[in-house]
Protein backbone atom coordinates (compact mmCIF):
# COMPACT_ATOMS: atom_id res chain seq x y z
CA UNK A 1 0.00 0.00 0.00
CA UNK A 2 1.39 3.31 -1.00
CA UNK A 3 1.39 6.20 1.36
CA UNK A 4 1.30 9.83 0.31
CA UNK A 5 2.18 13.00 2.09
CA UNK A 6 -0.27 15.88 1.58
CA UNK A 7 0.95 19.44 1.19
CA UNK A 8 0.00 20.22 4.76
CA UNK A 9 2.49 17.38 5.81
CA UNK A 10 -0.38 15.00 6.71
CA UNK A 11 0.24 11.33 6.07
CA UNK A 12 -2.42 9.82 3.86
CA UNK A 13 -2.75 6.10 3.59
CA UNK A 14 -3.52 4.21 0.38
CA UNK A 15 -7.13 3.50 1.27
CA UNK A 16 -7.67 7.14 2.03
CA UNK A 17 -6.16 8.05 -1.31
CA UNK A 18 -8.53 5.71 -3.12
CA UNK A 19 -11.45 7.18 -1.22
CA UNK A 20 -10.39 10.69 -2.17
CA UNK A 21 -9.94 9.69 -5.80
CA UNK A 22 -13.43 8.14 -5.86
CA UNK A 23 -14.93 11.24 -4.35
CA UNK A 24 -13.08 13.38 -6.87
CA UNK A 25 -14.26 11.31 -9.82
CA UNK A 26 -17.84 11.39 -8.50
CA UNK A 27 -17.64 15.17 -8.11
CA UNK A 28 -16.30 15.47 -11.64
CA UNK A 29 -19.20 13.42 -12.97
CA UNK A 30 -21.72 15.50 -11.06
CA UNK A 31 -20.04 18.67 -12.30
CA UNK A 32 -20.23 17.40 -15.88
CA UNK A 33 -23.93 16.56 -15.50
CA UNK A 34 -24.63 19.97 -13.92
CA UNK A 35 -22.74 21.63 -16.77
CA UNK A 36 -24.84 19.78 -19.32
CA UNK A 37 -28.05 20.71 -17.50
CA UNK A 38 -26.99 24.34 -17.35
CA UNK A 39 -26.14 24.35 -21.03
CA UNK A 40 -29.49 22.80 -21.90
CA UNK A 41 -31.29 25.30 -19.68
CA UNK A 42 -29.49 28.17 -21.38
CA UNK A 43 -30.42 26.80 -24.78
CA UNK A 44 -34.07 26.57 -23.71
CA UNK A 45 -33.97 30.14 -22.43
CA UNK A 46 -32.41 31.31 -25.67
CA UNK A 47 -35.10 29.53 -27.71
CA UNK A 48 -37.84 31.08 -25.57
CA UNK A 49 -36.28 34.51 -25.93
CA UNK A 50 -36.07 34.13 -29.70
CA UNK A 51 -39.71 32.99 -29.79
CA UNK A 52 -40.77 36.05 -27.77
CA UNK A 53 -38.78 38.36 -30.05
CA UNK A 54 -40.27 36.70 -33.14
CA UNK A 55 -43.80 37.04 -31.71
CA UNK A 56 -43.24 40.73 -30.95
CA UNK A 57 -41.94 41.33 -34.46
CA UNK A 58 -44.99 39.58 -35.92
CA UNK A 59 -47.33 41.63 -33.72
CA UNK A 60 -45.58 44.86 -34.71
CA UNK A 61 -45.82 43.88 -38.40
CA UNK A 62 -49.55 43.12 -38.05
CA UNK A 63 -50.10 46.42 -36.23
CA UNK A 64 -48.27 48.37 -38.95
CA UNK A 65 -50.29 46.58 -41.62
CA UNK A 66 -53.59 47.39 -39.85
CA UNK A 67 -52.57 51.05 -39.48
CA UNK A 68 -51.64 51.23 -43.16
CA UNK A 69 -55.02 49.74 -44.12
CA UNK A 70 -56.82 52.24 -41.89
CA UNK A 71 -54.88 55.15 -43.40
CA UNK A 72 -55.64 53.85 -46.88
CA UNK A 73 -59.38 53.65 -46.07
CA UNK A 74 -59.34 57.17 -44.65
CA UNK A 75 -57.63 58.48 -47.79
CA UNK A 76 -60.25 56.78 -49.97
CA UNK A 77 -63.09 58.20 -47.85
CA UNK A 78 -61.57 61.69 -48.00
CA UNK A 79 -61.11 61.40 -51.75
CA UNK A 80 -64.75 60.32 -52.19
CA UNK A 81 -65.89 63.15 -49.90
CA UNK A 82 -63.86 65.67 -51.87
CA UNK A 83 -65.36 64.36 -55.11
CA UNK A 84 -68.90 64.60 -53.67
CA UNK A 85 -68.29 68.14 -52.41
CA UNK A 86 -66.84 69.13 -55.77
CA UNK A 87 -69.85 67.71 -57.61
CA UNK A 88 -72.22 69.41 -55.16
CA UNK A 89 -70.45 72.74 -55.63
CA UNK A 90 -70.70 72.34 -59.39
CA UNK A 91 -74.43 71.58 -59.16
CA UNK A 92 -74.99 74.57 -56.89
CA UNK A 93 -73.02 76.82 -59.24
CA UNK A 94 -75.06 75.55 -62.19
CA UNK A 95 -78.36 76.15 -60.34
CA UNK A 96 -77.19 79.61 -59.29
CA UNK A 97 -76.29 80.50 -62.88
CA UNK A 98 -79.69 79.27 -64.06
CA UNK A 99 -81.45 81.36 -61.44
CA UNK A 100 -79.38 84.45 -62.28
CA UNK A 101 -80.00 84.02 -66.01
CA UNK A 102 -83.72 83.45 -65.48
CA UNK A 103 -85.91 86.46 -66.20
CA UNK A 104 -88.01 86.94 -63.12
CA UNK A 105 -91.51 88.28 -63.65
CA UNK A 106 -93.61 89.79 -60.90
CA UNK A 107 -96.51 91.01 -63.05
CA UNK A 108 -98.93 88.55 -61.44
CA UNK A 109 -98.15 89.86 -57.98
CA UNK A 110 -98.63 93.51 -58.93
CA UNK A 111 -101.97 92.83 -60.59
CA UNK A 112 -103.28 90.85 -57.62
CA UNK A 113 -102.46 93.51 -55.03
CA UNK A 114 -105.36 94.74 -52.92
CA UNK A 115 -106.37 98.26 -54.06
CA UNK A 116 -105.56 101.04 -51.63
CA UNK A 117 -108.48 102.54 -49.69
CA UNK A 118 -109.06 106.25 -50.16
CA UNK A 119 -107.08 108.63 -48.01
CA UNK A 120 -104.31 106.27 -46.81
CA UNK A 121 -101.68 106.98 -49.48
CA UNK A 122 -100.39 109.81 -47.28
CA UNK A 123 -99.85 107.38 -44.38
CA UNK A 124 -97.85 104.75 -46.27
CA UNK A 125 -94.23 104.78 -45.14
CA UNK A 126 -94.91 107.37 -42.44
CA UNK A 127 -92.36 107.45 -39.60
CA UNK A 128 -90.18 104.94 -41.44
CA UNK A 129 -87.14 106.92 -40.27
CA UNK A 130 -87.97 105.95 -36.68
CA UNK A 131 -87.60 102.23 -37.33
CA UNK A 132 -84.44 100.39 -36.34
CA UNK A 133 -81.73 99.31 -38.74
CA UNK A 134 -82.67 96.33 -40.90
CA UNK A 135 -79.98 93.74 -40.22
CA UNK A 136 -80.92 91.56 -43.17
CA UNK A 137 -79.85 87.96 -42.56
CA UNK A 138 -79.80 88.42 -38.80
CA UNK A 139 -83.58 88.82 -38.71
CA UNK A 140 -85.51 85.55 -38.35
CA UNK A 141 -86.99 84.38 -41.63
CA UNK A 142 -90.60 83.39 -42.02
CA UNK A 143 -91.99 80.16 -43.45
CA UNK A 144 -92.38 81.54 -46.97
CA UNK A 145 -88.85 82.96 -46.98
CA UNK A 146 -87.41 79.61 -45.88
CA UNK A 147 -89.40 77.82 -48.59
CA UNK A 148 -88.14 80.37 -51.14
CA UNK A 149 -84.51 79.76 -50.13
CA UNK A 150 -85.04 76.00 -50.44
CA UNK A 151 -86.66 76.36 -53.87
CA UNK A 152 -83.77 78.54 -55.10
CA UNK A 153 -81.27 76.02 -53.72
CA UNK A 154 -83.05 73.18 -55.54
CA UNK A 155 -83.34 75.21 -58.76
CA UNK A 156 -87.16 75.09 -58.82
CA UNK A 157 -87.76 78.36 -60.65
CA UNK A 158 -91.55 78.05 -60.92
CA UNK A 159 -92.03 77.49 -57.20
CA UNK A 160 -89.52 80.24 -56.39
CA UNK A 161 -91.46 82.72 -58.54
CA UNK A 162 -94.75 81.75 -56.91
CA UNK A 163 -93.33 82.08 -53.39
CA UNK A 164 -91.75 85.42 -54.27
CA UNK A 165 -95.15 86.69 -55.44
CA UNK A 166 -96.78 85.50 -52.22
CA UNK A 167 -94.14 87.27 -50.13
CA UNK A 168 -94.63 90.49 -52.13
CA UNK A 169 -98.41 90.26 -51.65
CA UNK A 170 -97.95 89.63 -47.94
CA UNK A 171 -95.67 92.67 -47.59
CA UNK A 172 -98.16 94.82 -49.52
CA UNK A 173 -101.04 93.78 -47.24
CA UNK A 174 -98.91 94.50 -44.20
CA UNK A 175 -98.06 97.97 -45.53
CA UNK A 176 -101.73 98.76 -46.23
CA UNK A 177 -102.76 97.53 -42.78
CA UNK A 178 -100.13 99.73 -41.09
CA UNK A 179 -101.26 102.75 -43.15
CA UNK A 180 -104.91 102.19 -42.13
CA UNK A 181 -103.90 101.93 -38.48
CA UNK A 182 -101.93 105.18 -38.75
CA UNK A 183 -104.92 106.93 -40.35
CA UNK A 184 -107.31 105.71 -37.64
CA UNK A 185 -104.87 106.78 -34.94
CA UNK A 186 -104.49 110.26 -36.49
CA UNK A 187 -108.27 110.71 -36.76
CA UNK A 188 -108.79 109.61 -33.15
CA UNK A 189 -106.07 112.04 -32.08
CA UNK A 190 -107.77 114.90 -33.91
CA UNK A 191 -111.15 114.12 -32.32
CA UNK A 192 -109.56 114.00 -28.89
CA UNK A 193 -107.80 117.35 -29.36
CA UNK A 194 -111.02 118.95 -30.63
CA UNK A 195 -112.97 117.68 -27.60
CA UNK A 196 -110.26 118.94 -25.25
CA UNK A 197 -110.35 122.40 -26.88
CA UNK A 198 -114.12 122.59 -26.43
CA UNK A 199 -113.83 121.67 -22.77
CA UNK A 200 -111.36 124.49 -22.15
CA UNK A 201 -113.79 127.30 -23.20
CA UNK A 202 -114.94 129.19 -20.02
CA UNK A 203 -118.66 129.46 -19.26
CA UNK A 204 -119.84 132.88 -18.00
CA UNK A 205 -121.59 132.64 -14.66
CA UNK A 206 -123.04 136.21 -14.71
CA UNK A 207 -125.55 138.06 -16.85
CA UNK A 208 -127.83 141.08 -17.08
CA UNK A 209 -130.66 140.40 -14.65
CA UNK A 210 -133.38 142.87 -13.55
CA UNK A 211 -133.12 144.03 -9.96
CA UNK A 212 -135.88 143.58 -7.48
CA UNK A 213 -138.03 146.62 -6.61
CA UNK A 214 -136.67 146.89 -3.08
CA UNK A 215 -133.11 146.96 -4.46
CA UNK A 216 -133.71 150.08 -6.46
CA UNK A 217 -132.38 153.42 -5.27
CA UNK A 218 -135.85 154.95 -4.81
CA UNK A 219 -136.78 152.40 -2.18
CA UNK A 220 -133.69 153.02 -0.03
Amino acid sequence: MNNYVHKDQTLITGSKVEEIQGTTSQSSAQTSIAHKDTKKHLEDLQKRFQAVVRRKEEDAYKKRKIQEEQRSKKRKINDLRDVDETNLDRENDLKTRKIKNHKWSFTTATTEFTPLPQGIAHYIGMNSQLKGVDHGRLNPKGTLEKQLDQAIKEGNLGLATKLSDEIAEQDHKKTVKEAIERKEFAEAKQREEKARANRKKPKLKWGFETKQRWETKSNM
